[in-house]
């Protein structure tokens, strides 16, 4: 099925534009927010998650991201079961829908709003295209979706453990070594 093989690949290349924006701007995004008396992100739990994060550190935490979808895809285009790249879609769709929504929060241009404005709707066009050149099942789809959306939220909590360890371990490594 070349066209469910095209459109995986297509997800890999969504992600990583929109993870490109958040590698740019992520940590110029935070000190500047740190610096502005009346922002509204100012207090935000990401802002002072990641202000004393370097930007090696933010593309560590989207490269495991990115390994993960990589072994999904992988996965994907072996077997040719696009209900787990649709099920991948839908999770990442609400988390591009969450950046958007950030947008209204703070008022403000915040990482990856402009690629969560672009990608959204081709995620959403891209499931679409492959539930349509698939023979998946609405079950085959919901339930790919369940297991994706624990596989994010286990992620998503594993990047907390990992991110301050991370921040130190950079840290350690940046610092002259004392003989």
């Amino acid at each position: 099925m070349m066209i469910g093989q095209v459109l995986t690949f297509l997800v890999v290349v969504l992600f990583l534009i929109h993870e490109f924006e958040e590698m740019i701007m992520v940590a110029p995004w935070v000190r500047r927010q740190m610096r502005m008396e009346s922002s509204r992100a100012r207090n935000h739990y990401f802002v002072h998650r990641f202000a004393d994060a370097s930007q090696a550190v933010v593309v560590f935490m989207i490269g495991i991201e990115f390994l993960i979808l990589a072994a999904v895809a992988i996965f994907v285009l072996i077997t040719g079961w696009y209900a787990l790249m649709i099920g991948f879609l839908v999770p990442y769709s609400l988390h591009l829908i969450g950046h958007i929504s950030e947008w209204f929060i703070y008022r403000s241009y915040t990482p990856s709003l402009l690629t969560s404005v672009v990608t959204l709707p081709l995620c959403v066009a891209t499931a679409w295209g492959l539930y349509v050149a698939s023979d998946s099942s609405i079950l085959e789809v919901a339930l790919s979706a369940l297991v994706m959306t624990v596989l994010f939220a286990v992620n998503f909590a594993m990047i907390n453990v990992v991110e301050p360890k991370s921040i130190e371990w950079f840290r350690q490594y940046e610092a002259p070594e004392h003989a």
